[in-house]
């Protein structure tokens, strides 16, 4: 038996900064290949929203996240997920009269 026949040959490709290169890896057989992804525990941070200078914002003061955190915690995944599930269909884009309001307001 060749060694073509007991290996299949899988091409992964990298992403380099300076150029794209083709890195060949072999494996037992393509039905052996099982890719999985895992996460421990993520560092979740909270940061203030500030008086930004985003371009795109044509109406009402544009917001943006400040370069320092208030608070972090860190915990699972899971955990994560289950916690933020009720603010899944929350709207994430503010109004101008949002925006408005809550400067108004910090100020």
């Amino acid at each position: 038996e060749s060694e073509s026949e007991s290996e299949s040959s899988l091409t992964l490709t990298t992403h380099d900064a300076e150029r794209n290169s083709v890195v060949p890896s072999k494996a037992r057989s393509l039905g052996s290949i099982s890719p999985r992804v895992s996460f421990g525990s993520i560092e979740v941070r909270n940061y203030p929203l500030e008086l930004g200078d985003h371009p795109d914002c044509s109406r009402g003061p544009p917001v943006t996240l400040s370069w320092q955190h208030l608070n972090s915690r860190t915990m699972e995944l899971e955990d994560y997920e289950e916690s933020i599930a009720c603010h899944k269909g929350r709207r994430l884009r503010m109004t101008q009269y949002e925006r408005t309001h809550m400067l108004q307001h910090v100020i």
